[in-house]
């Protein structure tokens, strides 16, 4: 959910102005990095004042985090909000919060749960048409989200840095307890976030991928895995 918002950004010499922008619970994207450099400045800290509904405001730290597609590199604000900012925020999208049009998607993802006892956690990703100092690199991802349509992945493996939007990826889910079956399916990636991990300094990767396509019996497979997940979420909602 999402709520319009001013922004004021202080970091050193530069103070920025967003105006009605979309503020999540967890911070705000797709914002203009000028003046600031997406290489230089990416994973400062950074002091945000946000402005809301009902003459709510909200002063917190942000960590500046990036976000790129096919055709842009974007800045991101990832909020550090004390306990009080928190509940602030909550009831300002509680009451004018709004589902965003990139969200509102056919089949809704499913977050990752170790609850689950068939959920992949995990999926082994290999770039198709792309080689590093040896060929088919391969790398371990956790699983963010699934949908039918699309999955979200993430790692701080510093090698998957080099993997761009367009590049297209074979990706096989590692299913868990009784699912008998791996689920291979090739998907491109569509978008990628960027941020810093605060304890260790290490570059947090996550990628937004769309399933390009699937053989017909993985594809039954991964609807078989959807299904049993899903019963498990009604089971215990």
């Amino acid at each position: 959910m999402i709520v319009k918002g001013d922004i004021d950004l202080r970091t050193g010499v530069h103070f920025i102005q967003y105006r009605n922008k979309d503020v999540s619970i967890y911070g705000v994207n797709e914002l203009v990095w000028r003046p600031l450099d997406p290489i230089e400045d990416f994973g400062k800290a950074a002091e945000a004042r946000i402005r809301l509904p009902d003459h709510v405001v909200i002063s917190t730290l942000v960590s500046l985090v990036k976000e790129t597609t096919l055709t842009a590199t974007l800045l991101g604000l990832q909020f550090h909000l004390n306990l009080e900012n928190e509940s602030n925020l909550r009831k300002v999208i509680e009451k004018y919060g709004k589902i965003p049009p990139y969200q509102n998607r056919k089949y809704p993802r499913i977050p990752s749960s170790a609850v689950l006892s068939t959920f992949p956690l995990h999926c082994i990703v290999s770039p198709i048409g792309f080689t590093l100092e040896r060929e088919n690199p391969s790398y371990v991802f956790n699983v963010d989200n699934i949908s039918p349509n699309g999955i979200l992945i993430s790692s701080e493996n510093a090698l998957v840095s080099l993997l761009r939007p367009g590049q297209r990826l074979m990706i096989t889910l590692e299913p868990r307890g009784w699912f008998p079956f791996q689920v291979k399916l090739q998907g491109l990636i569509c978008r990628i976030f960027e941020s810093m991990n605060q304890k260790q300094g290490n570059h947090h990767f996550k990628f937004g991928i769309r399933i390009s396509d699937i053989q017909p019996q993985e594809k039954q497979n991964f609807l078989s895995l959807l299904k049993d997940i899903l019963h498990q979420i009604q089971r215990n909602p």
